[in-house]
Formats: structure tokens, C-alpha cells, sequence
């Protein structure tokens, strides 16, 4: 079979390019003749000669006679790459080097820094795991898209979730910042990736002289509490949710009215916080308390397919933990739709908005 990795005889936008490279570097004049790579002029030693540059010629200077072999040289270490690449991904090789090929205006060196991470990260471009883009300052950066993102996460055994909390401050609508918290199951303190909505849309973002920091997320690490958590004031009014939790009984449940997140996610919605202050007030003013948080959904029989009660359930927990709370007082769990309030399918929004709720069952008070 013929190698897929052979050069065309052909003229190709990529040849043009590393031509136009040259043409900047003060080759001001290219041949536009096919001419064998294997000819050559002669003439005197400080003449201009002739050297093969992919499917043509460029005349070359005396003193730039290395220049279309260290180009010649980086193509075939691209080569090796790229089938270096295919080979650990398990993934076609012809398939890898047609997707390099459409990548017309992506310099090489981004192309070589993209295999190597492909390799180094086991991501495969063509699943869409990986990619490299164009800023508009001109500069090009690989990036590792979603899917690559979660498929990195998945795979690490130390991984225990993600908890996605936003400000309550609103920008045209949207949230100033949004950010991650990262669990391991060797940890006790999460990492946390906060990203804002104004560098994302580039509004009134000031440029650092150093283009590196202007793409940039912030990183931190919440310390753990050292002191006893203080309590704090909440009023116990009749059939408040604290004169319910101060009145039940182990076993009990009782539902987090007002929690609201956003569509099938763990995100929970800005109107949200007041509840979950609420019941963070109550787990620090009954240090004994112990509960297990419960996520339901609605409108669906059978799997939760993609787990949004656990997720739901499990964004509860995670903030309570960032907050101080022991993870000794808490569990949680996930019970699909297999304990609706009204039977499904629910007969209208507001039976739908019953059955999909979170809720808390007292294990000790």
C-alpha cells in the first residue's frame, strides 16, 4: 500500500505558505516553475542558487542555504509524529494525516505541538477531544475541548465529581463569573477554576503586555477550617424550614423548596442561594445533625440516564462541605424517578416541579 504520508507532486496551500515564510524572511524571489529537486545551478560561491522548497523552487541566498533544510528536516519530524500519534490513539493514519492536511493555516509548529499532546494526553482530534485555534492578536493555542476535558476527568481514579457554583451579580443577564470546584477522593480540599464573564467576551478587558496572561483562568485553594465553626442566628418561625428540622425525627424528610438549577445540570440557578444559606445555618446551629441528601427527578421512567438527581444531590453536598460542614455529617444519594410525589407522567408543571426536588432525610438529629 502506498504511504498516505508521501508528498503530492502537486502544488499544495501549505508549500505556498513556508514559501510566503521565506518571502518575509527576505527571499524575495520565488520561482513559480516546477523545477526537479534534484537540479540545481552553479556559478560562483556568492551566487544565488536553486533549492527544492515542497513541490517548486526558491532561489536562496549564500547565507540562508540552511533554511529549506531545517524546514525539509521539521516536516519529517512532523511526520514521525503524526505516525507516532495515529499509532497510540489506535485511530487510521491516513484519516489523521487528511485532518493535518485540511489544517491550511495552522503553522507546523502548533501541528507538531498538537501530536505531541495527542500522545502525551491520549486525546484524539478527530473525536473532537483536542484542537488549536487563532487568536485575534495572531498567536495560535491548542486547546482540550469538553469532551477531551471529561474524558480526561473520567479516567483519573482519584476523581470524585465536579460542583459548579456562579455570582450572584448578573451581566447583561449572565453571571459575572462562573467556577469549578474539582473533588479527588485523596483530597480534602477541592481545586476551584473561576473564570469571568468579561474576559470571555473581551469587554473592557485590559491587555497585558504579556500576551500569555491575557488567556488565563484563576486558580485557588480553599483552606480548611482550623476553629470551631461559629454559630449563626436564624429565626425559628412556625413552619419554617428550621422549625422542621428542629422538630423532626430520624427518618424524616423534608423537601428544599425554592432550589432551582439549571436544565439538567448541577448548576444551581441565582434565586437558589437564599435556601441553600438557609440550610447552612441550620447544619451549623445543630452541630449533632446528620442527613442524607436525596435528588429526584421528574417526567422520565426508568434510568436516570444522565444521573441529574445524583448530580443535583451531590451539588448540595459539595457546597456544604466548602462551607465547613463535616463530611461525616452528610451523604448523599440519588433516586431517579423511582419515588415521584404524583405518578408519571406528572399531568402538569406544577406536578413535574413536585417530583423534580432535592431533598434532606434526618440520620441524627
Amino acid at each position: 500500500m502506498k504511504s498516505t504520508l508521501e508528498r503530492s507532486s502537486k502544488p499544495n496551500k501549505r508549500s505556498q505558505a513556508l514559501k510566503s515564510i521565506l518571502q518575509k524572511q527576505g527571499l524575495e524571489h520565488i520561482a513559480e516553475d516546477l523545477i526537479d529537486p534534484g537540479i540545481q545551478t552553479t556559478g560562483p560561491a556568492n551566487s544565488p542558487r536553486l533549492v527544492s522548497f515542497g513541490a517548486g523552487s526558491v532561489i536562496q541566498s549564500h547565507g540562508q542555504t540552511n533554511i529549506a533544510q531545517s524546514i525539509e528536516l521539521f516536516n519529517q519530524l512532523i511526520t514521525k509524529e503524526l505516525a507516532r500519534a495515529a499509532s497510540g490513539l489506535g485511530i487510521d493514519e491516513a484519516e489523521l494525516q487528511a485532518w493535518v492536511d485540511l489544517q491550511i493555516e495552522a503553522p507546523a509548529k502548533t501541528i507538531l505541538i498538537l501530536l505531541r499532546m495527542m500522545q502525551s494526553l491520549h486525546l484524539d482530534p478527530l473525536s473532537e477531544e483536542i484542537g488549536f485555534s487563532q487568536y485575534e492578536d495572531g498567536q495560535w493555542q491548542v486547546f482540550i475541548t469538553i469532551e477531551g476535558c471529561s474524558k480526561l476527568l473520567n479516567q483519573h481514579p482519584q476523581f470524585n465529581g465536579l460542583h459548579f457554583t456562579q455570582a450572584d451579580t448578573l451581566i447583561d443577564g449572565l453571571p459575572e463569573w462562573i467556577e469549578c470546584s474539582i473533588y479527588r477522593k485523596d483530597r480534602d480540599v477541592p481545586t476551584t477554576v473561576r473564570e469571568y464573564l468579561i474576559e470571555v467576551k473581551g469587554e473592557k478587558f485590559k491587555q497585558n503586555s504579556n500576551l500569555a496572561l491575557n488567556r488565563k483562568v484563576e486558580i485557588y485553594y480553599e483552606k480548611v477550617p482550623t476553629k470551631k465553626i461559629e454559630k449563626e442566628e436564624v429565626k425559628k418561625e412556625p413552619n419554617s424550614f428550621v422549625d422542621r428540622v428542629s422538630n423532626a425525627k430520624v427518618g424524616d424528610k423534608l423537601v428544599l423548596k425554592n432550589l432551582y438549577f439549571y436544565n439538567r445540570s448541577g448548576v444551581f440557578r441565582p434565586e437558589s442561594r437564599p435556601v441553600l444559606e438557609e440550610l447552612l445555618a441550620v447544619m451549623k446551629n445543630y452541630p449533632k445533625l446528620k442527613i442524607e441528601i436525596q435528588g429526584h427527578i421528574c417526567c422520565q421512567l426508568g434510568t436516570d440516564v444522565e444521573d441529574t438527581a445524583k448530580v443535583r444531590a451531590l451539588a448540595v453536598y459539595n457546597y456544604l462541605i466548602e462551607k465547613g460542614i463535616e463530611v461525616k455529617r452528610l451523604t448523599y444519594k440519588s433516586f431517579g424517578s423511582t419515588k415521584p410525589i404524583y405518578k408519571i407522567p406528572e399531568r402538569n408543571e406544577e406536578e413535574r416541579n413536585e417530583n423534580r426536588r432535592v431533598e434532606i432525610q434526618i440520620i441524627e438529629n
